[in-house]
């Protein structure tokens, strides 16, 4: 085959050169991402750009409304906010990257010493490095709240208390002594009580507690309350605080007496009689009613005190046993003279006990100097 001439092959490379148009395009013609031109799209926003037009292309496939169609549209809202992190993230690092070719610039162009270029990199770098994390919260306590409601019990009277119960658990008579207590409270003392509430709480079980057959002192009084409370909740009363009403109150001492800061709450001052306990002949602490004749109340009574705290010294007699037990002796029908004591004036006169409320008085008194009975002296 005979060659052909090398001016053909020039003239057609030219011709097809002339055909090829090396003008470049506008701006406009590229397509764009988000304002950005495809060339210079990161890869990271690429990706996320090809996530979001793959879920709409697929979104317009399905019916609107379907189930199918609300979850893809949940997607495409979470790929959008994925993208848009993406293309912040990007912005911020070319800002970044842009701002330290500057700084470089600047410091070559203008011959600017090392410890320049250092401190504005420094400061390029703080400003975007990112945030420190948070710092941990540390929760501080909260105070406790202001007591609102029962005053909770000590350990002391916790394990009292259980003891007590126990051993009315073993004697169930202590219970009908609880319950004979009740009654006679009822019958005798509950239209007289005012400001106590009847409920199984502290003053009103500790109240309680001396009506009917009473008590034989502290420790029988506190042995009996929680045995009085329990009782009290098994009719119905409701519940309330698990202490016994203390001494200070029962008797009007110390922060309750007359005049002090408590002292407008006390015992007496529950009851219209002003009614007390007061110890009776028989040995026992009971209510009664101010100016009852035949008692002493403890309230103002130093032996009645000492018999209630239990300190009252016993008799001893030399021929007995000091394990044998000692009877109390029967108190006598009628009042014995004791020795003769000094009158005021230094004169000797004899003296008598008073038949009513047992305190000694001359025997030339025509009443009794205690409770001012007229016929205090036996008959």
């Amino acid at each position: 085959m005979a060659r052909k001439p090398a001016t053909d092959s020039v003239d057609a490379t030219d011709a097809i050169n002339a055909a090829i148009d090396n003008t470049p395009a506008p701006a406009s013609a590229i397509p764009a991402i988000e304002g950005k031109a495809i060339t210079t799209v990161n890869p990271r926003i690429a990706a996320a750009t090809a996530e979001v037009e793959s879920i709409t292309v697929a979104l317009g496939m399905l019916p609107e409304g379907s189930a199918a169609h609300v979850a893809l549209t949940a997607a495409l809202e979470t790929a959008n906010g994925a993208l848009a992190l993406v293309q912040a993230d990007v912005d911020l690092e070319t800002a970044h990257a842009a701002e330290v070719d500057t700084a470089h610039a600047a410091a070559t162009e203008h011959k600017l010493p090392d410890y320049a270029l250092a401190a504005m990199l420094q400061a390029i770098e703080a400003k975007y490095a990112p945030a420190p994390p948070p710092a941990p919260v540390i929760e501080t306590p909260a105070a406790p709240a202001p007591y609102v409601g029962r005053k909770p019990i000590g350990p002391r009277t916790a394990d009292r208390n259980m003891q007590a119960l126990a051993a009315a658990d073993a004697d169930p008579t202590v219970y009908t002594r609880a319950a004979d207590a009740y009654a006679a409270f009822r019958k005798d003392w509950a239209g007289d009580l005012r400001g106590v509430s009847a409920v199984a709480g502290t003053r009103y079980v500790s109240i309680v507690s001396f009506a009917g057959a009473g008590v034989a002192n502290k420790s029988d009084y506190l042995a009996l309350v929680p045995v009085m409370r329990r009782y009290l909740l098994s009719i119905g009363l409701k519940d309330g605080g698990e202490s016994a009403a203390t001494d200070a109150w029962l008797f009007a001492f110390g922060p309750h007496a007359a005049g002090a800061p408590k002292g407008s709450d006390t015992l007496a001052l529950k009851f219209l009689s002003g009614a007390g306990v007061a110890l009776y002949a028989d040995g026992r602490f009971r209510l009664a009613a101010r100016g009852t004749a035949g008692v002493r109340f403890v309230s103002t009574d130093a032996a009645a005190l000492a018999a209630w705290l239990g300190t009252t010294p016993a008799a001893a007699t030399p021929t007995q046993a000091a394990s044998t037990p000692v009877a109390p002796a029967a108190a006598p029908a009628t009042p014995t003279p004791p020795p003769a004591m000094a009158t005021p004036n230094g004169g000797i006169a004899s003296t008598a006990r008073c038949q009513h409320c047992t305190a000694r008085n001359f025997t030339t008194n025509t009443e009794c100097s205690a409770c001012g009975a007229a016929d205090w002296q036996a008959a």
